[in-house]
């Protein structure tokens, strides 16, 4: 049983959680401005309890805030089934991680160790931010958290592998939450426009890698202008999909290229109505 499947166990009690495939289906289907924000209820909730932390469990769906939850500072959340006893394995911890949204601390479990942070890697005098190495059992996540106070916020971990880059992945994330952050939900700082060939054009700063078109029948419909492609934002590699859905304007979605290498086939399918079932 790998580290997800523990955590997820660990929080058995509650609503199942969507496999793995699901949730990078459908939760990640929306564009980095939507998925960036939090619902803002689920947000004030976390702002305006006093001495609380936002508490992210690995692989939860960021988009609505579902699971984030919000718990007194100093503790963490427990199987509390049945009493441990001095030879039982401890259960493991419901939250890898905790960020302090008062002192900027980002604090872990027992049993979780921090093998490498970085203190507020978002360079934005109004976002507080950590990103981190963890260790639990041998088995090692990237983690990061990032909040505008009482405005929006986020959360990310990943399995980290020798094929990824920490820095580079942090960068990723970085670049593709902070602006949406502040966004007014409008398409007006979209990094890319879709042709009406199917053709990716570049701007606000942005570089077309490489792009193809269409994109596959399982990220856009046929017979409609579509692309993938991997574009450069200020040293981030960004993977992307366009498509003109019916009786919509044109959805593009952004995703760190360190979560997808090499972008194309890389990214699983993103929902859309009709789209062919997944297996």
């Amino acid at each position: 049983m790998d580290l997800m499947d523990r955590f997820e166990k660990a929080t058995s009690g509650g609503p199942e959680h969507r496999a793995i495939e699901d949730r990078l289906a459908v939760g990640r289907r929306a564009s980095a401005r939507r998925r960036a924000s939090l619902a803002a209820g689920a947000t004030a909730a976390v702002l305006t309890a006093a001495g609380v932390v936002w508490a992210v469990q690995p692989g939860v769906d960021s988009v609505s805030g579902k699971d984030i939850v919000a718990s007194d500072a100093g503790s963490v959340e427990r199987d509390s089934g049945a009493p441990e006893s001095p030879t039982s394995t401890p259960s493991p911890p419901t939250a890898l991680f905790r960020y302090d949204l008062d002192t900027a601390a980002l604090e872990v479990a027992d049993g979780v160790t921090i093998v490498r942070q970085v203190e507020n890697p978002v360079p934005h005098k109004d976002v507080t931010s950590a990103a981190a190495v963890v260790d639990y059992r041998g088995e090692r996540r990237w983690v990061m958290a990032a909040v505008v106070r009482g405005r929006s916020g986020w959360g990310s971990d990943i399995e980290a592998t020798s094929s990824r880059n920490f820095g580079q992945w942090v960068h990723e994330l970085t670049v593709l939450n902070t602006a949406q952050m502040f966004s007014d939900g409008s398409s007006d700082g979209d990094w890319v426009t879709l042709d009406s060939d199917g053709g990716l054009t570049a701007q606000n700063g942005a570089t077309v890698v490489e792009q193809s078109t269409p994109a596959r029948i399982d990220q856009a419909p046929a017979d409609v202008p579509s692309a993938v492609g991997t574009i450069d934002v200020d040293g981030a590699l960004l993977c992307v999909v366009a498509r003109m859905l019916p009786g919509e304007d044109v959805d593009i979605t952004y995703l760190a290229e360190s979560e997808h290498q090499g972008c194309g086939e890389a990214v699983p399918g993103i929902d859309y109505p009709g789209a062919p079932a997944t297996s």
